[in-house]
């Protein structure tokens, strides 16, 4: 391959089709590795931080089971405990819908991830 420049290093360009659930699959699947390898400081507690991985596992099965509306339940409040940052500027504190995940930059990456996962899920 050549241009004005002159020639040029073969590219190669791997494309890779999937379905909305294995894309979500992937989002969930990098959300929950990425929650288990939080520091002790960026969560509420460490059993906290394994319901979260426990509410992504289940959105997994659900997924693998052609549940799609329990998949989305389950990642829903997922993001319940994750969104105080991304929607309202910091963790939300105690009480029922507290943040289980109290570091800002690590609440947008799950936020993030998840509600692509969602939207990948819900798109027509």
């Amino acid at each position: 391959m050549s241009d004005f420049i002159g020639p040029g290093t073969p590219v190669t360009l791997k494309i890779v089709a999937t379905t909305a659930e294995g894309f979500a699959e992937i989002q969930i699947v990098d959300s929950s590795d990425f929650v288990a390898a939080l520091l002790a400081n960026e969560v509420t507690t460490a059993g906290n931080q394994n319901a979260f991985g426990n509410f992504l596992a289940q959105a997994i099965e659900e997924l693998q089971a052609g549940n799609t509306a329990d998949a989305i339940d389950k990642l829903n409040k997922a993001i319940a405990r994750t969104d105080g940052c991304p929607l309202r500027g910091a963790p939300d504190g105690n009480g029922a819908g507290r943040d289980w995940i109290t570091d800002c930059d690590a609440q947008l990456v799950v936020y993030s991830l998840l509600n692509a996962a969602i939207d990948a899920l819900t798109a027509p």
